[in-house]
């Protein structure tokens, strides 16, 4: 049944990829709930090393204590590993290592909202659009710098629907076939993207990939 976790994983994660895509739960509750869950899983199929002796100094192991049930003592015992697993590595060390990235993607999210809320990426576009006029080639190239630019600083879906909904017209318009434009739409974002600073301090800081190139 050595596949029997990866199954359970995946199906985790579509589970609550899909609370999230239904809008029925908040990323902010999904993303834990699925670290805990996933490393629940993970280490419920692995044989942990035998830990050193328990004894809980709680009032719950207290009163058990009392009542002559010594179970318990013995539970922690033999899930020692597994607890210090889930306690300090997934709950403690987890979110500590993601710090970095988070700041990246707050302070990231505010340059995009700055950036779409003044309208200086429909102003970028529409003076590259009046420049090229009716070449369509010089048009299509400038297009597609233009929105890998802005890329560079706005992140999110509402980003790809405005500048979409700005940049993909003018390209249908000039008489460029819709899958050559969503070609070179989706290009520019992922040009973009890849120079975002939320996205690359997720890259750097959290994936390990080095900047030297």
């Amino acid at each position: 049944m050595s596949y029997l976790p990866g199954l359970l994983i995946i199906l985790t994660f579509g589970v609550f990829a899909a609370l999230m895509m239904s809008r029925k739960m908040p990323a902010l509750l999904a993303l834990p709930c699925m670290a805990v869950i996933i490393a629940v899983i993970s280490g419920g199929f692995y044989e942990w090393p035998a830990g050193e002796a328990v004894e809980s100094t709680s009032l719950f192991g207290k009163a058990l204590s009392v009542m002559g049930v010594d179970g318990w003592n013995a539970f922690l015992t033999r899930n020692k590993p597994f607890i210090d697993f889930l306690s300090q590595t997934v709950l403690t060390k987890g979110p500590a290592k993601l710090a970095t990235a988070a700041m990246y993607a707050i302070f990231g999210a505010i340059l995009s909202q700055l950036v779409m809320r003044a309208g200086i990426a429909q102003r970028i576009v529409s003076v590259a659009a009046e420049y090229a006029g009716d070449r369509k080639l010089l048009l299509a190239g400038l297009l597609t710098v233009v929105v890998a630019v802005c890329f560079t600083t706005v992140t999110g879906l509402g980003a790809v629907i405005m500048l979409g909904s700005l940049v993909l017209p003018i390209l249908l318009g000039a008489g460029l076939s819709a899958e050559f434009s969503a070609c070179l739409m989706l290009f520019a974002i992922a040009i973009g993207g890849v120079l975002n600073p939320a996205i690359l301090g997720f890259y750097v800081d959290t994936i390990g990939i080095p900047m030297e190139v």
